[in-house]
């Protein structure tokens, strides 16, 4: 088979192919729902965004509704930052999209979103969560429930009478009103005795 390829050749050229694009195109596209108050313009793609090579940084989509992001392949986490209002009984979001979570795996791969502590005081009452699987983050919950504390009751002092200035007044009149009837008596005898000498 001088100057031919072979058929066999052709056949394991096509199935290597096969099996390696099998497995990428089978991948899904996760879809977040997306909200970003800071957006650039309405049909913003963050494809837009390239490193120093001029290559993508990322591939994330806003589609055409504003309010759903198809996420690139190395984002299949969905993420949403919001706020309680002031009475806590509505929510205020402030940012949804895709997310890359770096570090452990099983803290956003819950399928809803949701929180179970409370917010480090850096943010303030703002609120994160993070889940795994389309539109996971369009609704979110807050799950901590604060423990109320009571503040420990005032210590009452050992004797819980509190005068007043009306019955301090009355003892000092009272103590200078006796010791003066005591001295004016003491004298009164000192000088008859002496007058009896």
């Amino acid at each position: 088979m001088a100057g031919g390829t072979s058929p066999v050749c052709c056949a394991v050229l096509i199935l290597a192919v096969g099996w390696i694009a099998g497995p990428l195109s089978s991948v899904t596209a996760t879809y977040c729902a997306y909200y970003d108050p800071d957006q650039r313009t309405h049909d913003y793609t963050y494809e837009d965004d390239v490193d120093s090579y001029g290559e993508p940084i990322s591939q994330d989509k806003v589609l055409a509704d504003n309010k759903t992001m198809k996420c690139s392949q190395d984002k299949d986490i969905c993420f949403a930052l919001w706020e309680a209002t002031l009475g806590g009984d509505e929510i205020k979001i402030l940012k949804q999209g895709c997310w890359n979570h770096p570090g452990k795996e099983h803290a956003c791969g819950q399928p809803e979103c949701f929180t179970r502590g409370p917010s480090p005081p850096s943010m303030n009452k703002t609120k994160f969560c993070c889940c795994k699987g389309n539109m996971c983050n369009d609704n979110v919950t807050d799950l901590y429930v604060p423990q109320v504390t009571h503040a420990p009751p005032y210590p009452t002092p050992a004797y819980a009478h509190h005068s007043t200035y009306k019955e301090e007044t009355t003892i000092i009149v009272m103590t200078v009103v006796c010791s003066t009837a005591i001295i004016i008596s003491a004298v009164y005898f000192l000088i008859r005795v002496w007058h009896e000498v």
